[in-house]
């Protein structure tokens, strides 16, 4: 589970992670919450490939992560 969120507000003042849209969001949370991650992706140690949900996590991670690096610039 992510210790560190970066939120924004939308046009709409509805709280969001930074590079996603609320639909997004959610949908990280929830698949963030079901994955069991523990701070440790076993998927990257491991030749094994990523499942359907793990693959989105990592897509909606990623843009999470362009978007903190932005910001950070």
């Amino acid at each position: 589970m992510l210790t560190s969120r970066l939120y924004t507000l939308d046009k709409k003042r509805r709280r969001v992670l930074a590079g996603l849209t609320p639909e997004e969001t959610t949908e990280f949370e929830l698949l963030d919450a079901q994955l069991p991650l523990d701070g440790k992706p076993t998927w990257r140690h491991s030749e094994l490939p990523l499942s359907p949900k793990e693959q989105r996590w990592l897509e909606l991670f990623r843009r999470m992560e362009a978007a903190r690096k932005q910001t950070a610039a």
